[in-house]
């Protein structure tokens, strides 16, 4: 609606029309923003749901129970997935954002005065965006201390088996 008064205004329409933008563009990104961060909220809620069950149910197995371990400490587990996940959301506020938004299309339909219709597009500055996303790595204390407590787990299961198998093996009588 802006672009099509700024048309029809002529030359003079140009301040009322980017100030209508402006403000138009704003709403637009404060409500995409609430958007977004809802989904983003909603999927790190399952995602932590899911990680709860796997560290549960990899109590069970030694196996599962080793993996688990060995992902976190070789950085492709869950600590790191979740701090790469905030890393990639202020990225993409940051500056995938503006990149997303940096173009932008008014159009005004033809008003059946003969007239065809009209477009415009705004290509700003991308340069200050151009940042290439350069992602961490999580401390190591900050993994080892999510790795002590399945780690105890571990032995626990390892002392176990062995107790036994000793208990087992010791009982059965082996004659040449």
């Amino acid at each position: 609606l802006a672009f099509l008064a700024y048309v029809d205004s002529g030359t003079g329409g140009q301040e009322k029309f980017g100030k209508d933008t402006k403000e138009v563009e704003t709403r637009f990104a404060q409500e995409r923003r609430k958007i977004v961060a809802r989904f983003q909220e909603q999927q790190g809620r399952e995602e932590a749901i899911r990680e709860r069950q796997v560290r549960l149910f990899s109590q069970v197995s030694p196996a599962s129970l080793y993996s688990l371990l060995a992902s976190e400490l070789a950085w492709t587990g869950y600590r790191q997935r979740e701090h790469f996940d905030l890393e990639a959301k202020a990225y993409d506020e940051k500056i995938g954002r503006k990149l997303a938004e940096s173009r932008e299309y008014y159009f005004a339909p033809d008003q059946g005065d003969g007239r065809t219709g009209r477009a415009l597009v705004t290509n700003p500055d991308l340069r200050p965006y151009m940042v290439p996303f350069q992602p961490s790595w999580v401390s190591s204390g900050s993994i080892l201390w999510s790795c002590v407590l399945p780690f105890l787990v571990l032995l626990l299961q390892l002392g176990l088996a062995y107790g036994m198998g000793i208990l087992g093996l010791g009982r059965m009588d082996v004659r040449s």
